[in-house]
């Protein structure tokens, strides 16, 4: 990513209103010491070459707190709404910086502060409790939390505003992605419904938040094995984000793209789908989204038959998802790991984890990857020979899939067909 200037902080200053010069002829002595923080912070701080994200944002949460101790909500939002540069064309306000960058624990206790620090006062909130559920929706140990305080804002805004469409269509991404697919998928229909018949649908943030709807629908649209209809629905998010100039937000659909083609068992398009997200990854500098899609890579090389390959990049994911202490990930390359393992005939290997998986899935909500993880560990017992135990895990899957609304025909044939080439064939499967 590129640097941050001091120069541009001086100018933020400005925008501000704090004149280092003027700081001790117009403030109390209290207000002194954090003015002259502030200023510190903001352009007095020098940051090594190749720094992180989190590096170069410390001196704006910094200033924040220091403005939170003085309560001053106008300078505040200035800072939220600090443009930061990913790359030489695209910029981001520090909150979507925060986000982008997997920083949501650093969102969540930016946003948590200024709403401590101002309780009481007559300033309008909700934009800011909209951030700390946006940020909490990120983390892995408060979905729940993040739920309801998503239908607390969308039940105290008032209709067609744009807080009461963003909350609902937040809320719809939370349960689309944490498997609570019908109440989900009402949800987003919703709120592009409100979208469109809002005063605010040709609004920037309207437009983005509908590719952002779409994207969500092509989710689910891919988990019910719907493979036309969501890669007909990724390639209408890319074509409008690129109309939009949101060229940060087409690696995500592009990538899922590629991971349809790889369940479809067209090895060689997934990997060209892949590839290329992986590129635009990589020159934004947005390492989160590397080891995202370098996890997705594995899964086509294990389908190509190199496991080892496969475990390669696997590990490197680990990594990367340890070091954003990402559980989703984390449960998700466990799973990967399992599968390894199973290619590589190690069975109880394989089957710890699967189990590794199945526990991390449950602790963080996931419920399709709860059903999924269920699954995998019938195959292992399979394998092992413990015929009772995988046709107990078989069952417990099937129903998790009837009750996340998505065990169809196609997905039964997939599964059977995952069960048989793992346990009898040829290991060149998709899941």
């Amino acid at each position: 990513m590129v640097s941050i200037s001091s120069s541009d902080n001086e100018l933020l200053l400005k925008d501000l209103g704090i004149c280092p010069q003027t700081l001790a002829d117009n403030c109390s002595s209290q207000e002194l010491d954090n003015y002259i923080g502030i200023v510190n912070w903001l352009t007095r701080r020098k940051l090594k070459p190749g720094s992180s994200a989190l590096e170069k944002t410390k001196g704006y949460k910094e200033a924040l707190h220091l403005l939170c101790e003085l309560q001053e909500w106008e300078k505040i939002q200035i800072i939220l709404h600090k443009s930061l540069p990913i790359n030489s064309n695209i910029s981001l306000p520090l909150y979507e910086y925060l986000l982008f960058n997997e920083l949501s624990r650093e969102l969540l206790a930016i946003s948590q502060e200024i709403l401590t620090s101002l309780e009481g006062y007559e300033h309008d909130l909700t934009f800011v409790e909209l951030l700390k559920a946006r940020a909490m929706s990120a983390t892995n140990n408060q979905l729940e939390e993040a739920r309801v305080l998503l239908e607390e804002l969308f039940n105290k805004s008032l209709s067609g505003t744009e807080i009461h469409i963003e909350s609902l269509a937040y809320l719809g991404m939370r349960q689309v992605n944490s498997g609570s697919y019908k109440e989900g998928i009402e949800n987003l229909n919703s709120a592009l419904l409100k979208a469109d018949k809002s005063d605010f649908v040709d609004t920037a943030k309207i437009k983005e938040l509908k590719t952002d709807i779409l994207e969500n629908l092509a989710f689910f649209e891919m988990n019910a094995s719907h493979f036309q209809d969501a890669m007909r629905l990724y390639s209408e998010v890319i074509s409008l984000r690129e109309e939009l100039g949101l060229f940060h937000k087409i690696i995500g659909p592009l990538a899922h793209q590629g991971i349809i083609a790889r369940k479809i068992g067209d090895y060689e398009q997934a990997r060209t789908f892949l590839e290329k997200a992986k590129k635009q990854a990589t020159e934004i500098e947005s390492e989160s989204q590397v080891v995202w899609v370098s996890h997705h890579l594995a899964y086509v090389l294990l389908n190509q038959g190199n496991p080892d390959l496969a475990e390669d990049l696997c590990k490197f994911s680990i990594n990367g998802y340890q070091k954003f202490d990402n559980q989703w990930g984390l449960s998700d390359c466990y799973e990967q790991m399992g599968l390894i393992c199973l290619a590589q005939r190690n069975f109880d290997q394989a089957k710890n984890h699967f189990q590794r998986s199945l526990n991390t899935r449950k602790m963080i909500g996931n419920r399709h990857g709860t059903a999924s993880s269920t699954l995998d560990l019938a195959l292992a017992f399979w394998n092992k020979r413990n015929f009772l135990k995988a046709i107990f895990y078989l069952l417990k899957g099937f129903y998790l899939y009837y009750n996340l609304g998505i065990l169809n025909r196609t997905r039964f044939r997939r599964m059977l067909k995952l069960a048989l080439v793992w346990t009898f064939g040829n290991k060149k499967w998709t899941m």
